[in-house]
């Protein structure tokens, strides 16, 4: 008989999950990526550690867990869906105002197109982000978002 370390699984599961494609324009320009929202439906933690995602019967990757509370939400990682290609467009208008002193003024407007190949509708979340400045001379302004902005971080300029 060998002896010796084994690895064995102790259980498997499969819970439903909430699937969406996050996309970061100016970063990623090539695709989305493809991450589930899970909610522990049982009512017990799960026990941290190393979780094989899949996709269907697709092996999607590993992810290392943290211990998760019963009904705490957590994200997984699915990879990059390729399918999904943004496209962001960025128009700078400059213009000067004032008579002795002249204050300049740079108006970006940002366009972020994201296609759909498919025939069923897919849940989407674009990232982006407007500049910050600590400089006292600078000012930013978030003049308009269509579609309305569901979470913005000012300090960090994120926008959701």
């Amino acid at each position: 008989m060998r002896s010796g370390a084994r690895r064995v699984a102790l259980f498997g599961r499969a819970f439903p999950v909430s699937v969406e494609r996050r996309v970061f324009p100016d970063l990623q320009k090539e695709s989305a990526f493809l991450v589930a929202e899970v909610k522990n439906p049982t009512g017990q933690p799960l026990p941290g550690g190393q979780a094989k995602l899949f996709v269907g019967a697709d092996p999607a990757g590993v992810a290392r867990l943290k211990t998760i509370a019963a009904g705490e939400t957590f994200t997984l990682p699915l990879g990059l869906d390729r399918s999904i290609k943004p496209i962001r467009n960025v128009r700078v208008v400059t213009s000067e105002s004032g008579i002795l002193s002249k204050d300049e003024t740079s108006e970006y407007t940002v366009t972020i197109e994201v296609a759909n190949p498919g025939r069923q509708p897919i849940r989407l979340r674009v990232v982006d982000q407007i500049p910050v400045t600590d400089d006292k001379d600078l000012q930013v302004k978030l003049v308009r978002t269509s579609p309305a902005v569901s979470d913005q971080d000012p300090v960090k300029g994120k926008l959701e």
